[in-house]
């Protein structure tokens, strides 16, 4: 009877233990899976915000590149619509009529090369400058200050005068500088340069040299003058012609910039705070034509982009 007891007592025992044993089990497994449940919640949660990030830079690149895109067809336009009016320009007869001499052996035959073919070459373009009618561009706004030139177009319309006759005259003088009569037409690309000029001599005669300088294809805005003279009758104008006239003018010239292709880049960043980006020069962004906006662009462009590898700190540039 005592060893039936014991028999059930360690059965009893052991059923017990086995129960133990399979709630230890069950216990380690929900660990073990909540365990990965909550790694592969981490893991999806870091990717949906990596990939969202990802593909919000993305969206930023195609926007900015769509952008760029339609400034390289803008600069395409412009370059024909440009080299449609050049054309025009080269036999135009209104600037042929103002234009400096030319070598006409030299040009007769080849004065619409540098414009009619689609290819340029540097001596196409020099060879449009110097034999078509192109040639009155730079006499009419230089792209370069140069003092000396200017004082040698007006010496030479003082000569040019009264049909070549020319002007008694001082000077003429002057240098960079010049005050417009209209100081709203200049601007950061149109420079200034001062002219003066004294002439003595018939009242006739400085008329004259004023309307050579006034028909003149450079532009020379006069923006002071005093008269003075010596024969008593002059008011009554029939001594206007052999009155001798002192005229003491200041003008004012002009010249231009030289005109250069420059070349933008774009950058765009996943994370407009992260150090890489500031040193980038920040998230410059673009308008509706692909032109950087003022202070953000610099002088190179490529078609790279760039990963540093970190969290939250993707960059790209093109």
């Amino acid at each position: 009877m005592c060893a039936k007891k014991a028999s059930l007592s360690n059965a009893r025992k052991g059923t017990a233990d086995s129960k133990h044993h399979k709630i230890d089990v069950m216990q380690r497994n929900v660990v073990i899976a909540v365990g990965l449940m909550s790694i592969i919640l981490s893991l999806t949660i870091v990717g949906a915000i990596r990939l969202s990030k990802y593909i919000a830079f993305n969206a930023k690149v195609i926007e900015e590149k769509s952008k760029v895109a339609k400034g390289y067809k803008q600069i395409q336009s412009d370059l024909e619509t440009l080299r449609t009016d050049v054309s025009a320009l080269v036999n135009d007869e209104n600037l042929e009529s103002v234009a400096r001499f030319r070598n006409v052996a030299d040009c007769f035959n080849n004065a619409n090369k540098g414009v009619d073919n689609e290819e340029y070459s540097l001596e196409d373009i020099e060879l449009a400058r110097t034999c078509s009618a192109l040639r009155v561009v730079p006499d009419a706004l230089p792209s370069k200050e140069n003092n000396l030139a200017t004082l040698t177009n007006m010496n030479q319309l003082l000569r040019w005068a009264n049909y070549g006759s020319g002007v008694k005259f001082e000077g003429p003088n002057g240098g960079s500088g010049g005050q417009s009569s209209n100081t709203g037409s200049t601007s950061s690309t149109l420079h200034p340069v001062s002219v003066s000029v004294s002439l003595n001599d018939s009242g006739k005669r400085v008329q004259g040299a004023l309307k050579e300088i006034e028909d003149s294809v450079r532009n020379f805005d006069i923006t002071s003058a005093s008269l003075s003279w010596q024969s008593d009758d002059f008011w009554t104008g029939q001594e206007f012609d052999n009155s001798e006239l002192q005229f003491d003018g200041s003008f004012t010239a002009y010249y231009s910039d030289e005109v250069a292709i420059s070349s933008k880049s774009r950058t765009v960043c996943a994370n407009s705070k992260s150090e890489k980006c500031r040193a980038a020069g920040g998230d410059s962004v673009g308008d509706s034509y692909g032109q950087s906006s003022s202070g953000k662009s610099s002088s190179s462009s490529g078609g790279l982009f760039d990963d540093s590898g970190k969290s939250g700190d993707l960059g790209g540039e093109f």
